[in-house]
């Protein structure tokens, strides 16, 4: 029954630790980062 209780608790705590959050950056820094300008003759990934 212990077992069960420890497997439980972890389990609660790492779904509740995924629902943390993170400062969102300021709307200037979000533009700038949202231009895309890739440099001529070079590949460039963008991820989003």
């Amino acid at each position: 029954m212990k077992k069960y209780t420890i497997i439980a608790i972890i389990t609660i705590y790492a779904l509740l630790s995924g629902c943390a959050t993170v400062p969102m950056a300021s709307i200037d820094k979000d533009n700038t980062a949202k231009q895309f300008r890739p440099i001529p003759n070079k590949s460039n990934i963008y991820l989003v």
